[in-house]
């Protein structure tokens, strides 16, 4: 997918979009949206990124990733509790979903689609945004409790 094209997409639906080139701290290129979350002093940064598939064929679709960590430090205590309410956060959601890194204890929203390529794929990403987007503010706010 050409993110450049995706980055334009995004931002006149009215997304604040940002394209990140790879680096040597971020591997692949990557579109930042900022979302304002109500309860969080920053936006959030939703990050979409294209997730390599290693096939003898030329795929017909790429697999995109967005994913969007929730800057909260979760109490050690607090952890299995989380995952154990993860489930029903989850069931209420239109895309999957949330999840918690054990290790470094912090939640996200993570969801990876098919999309064809050019403008069609693009648009759908920007329908899986404004989805991802609705589950991140409609949810993060209970995880403050856990922090």
């Amino acid at each position: 997918m050409d993110f450049r094209v995706l980055e334009q997409v995004l931002t006149d639906d009215d997304l604040s979009a940002v394209f990140e080139p790879a680096s040597e701290e971020f591997d692949t290129d990557r579109v930042d949206v900022a979302i304002d979350i109500e309860g969080f002093d920053e936006p959030l940064v939703l990050q979409i990124t294209q997730i390599e598939v290693e096939t003898d064929d030329e795929p017909e679709f790429e697999m995109i990733q967005i994913f969007v960590p929730i800057p909260l430090e979760l109490k050690e205590e607090a952890v299995d509790e989380i995952v154990g309410v993860l489930p029903d956060i989850n069931q209420q959601v239109p895309l999957i979903g949330f999840n918690v890194d054990l290790e470094e204890r912090f939640v996200y929203f993570r969801h990876v689609m098919l999309s064809p390529e050019g403008e069609t794929g693009a648009q759908l990403v920007t329908e899986a945004v404004w989805l991802s987007q609705y589950a991140v503010d409609t949810f993060a706010l209970q995880f403050l409790e856990f922090a």
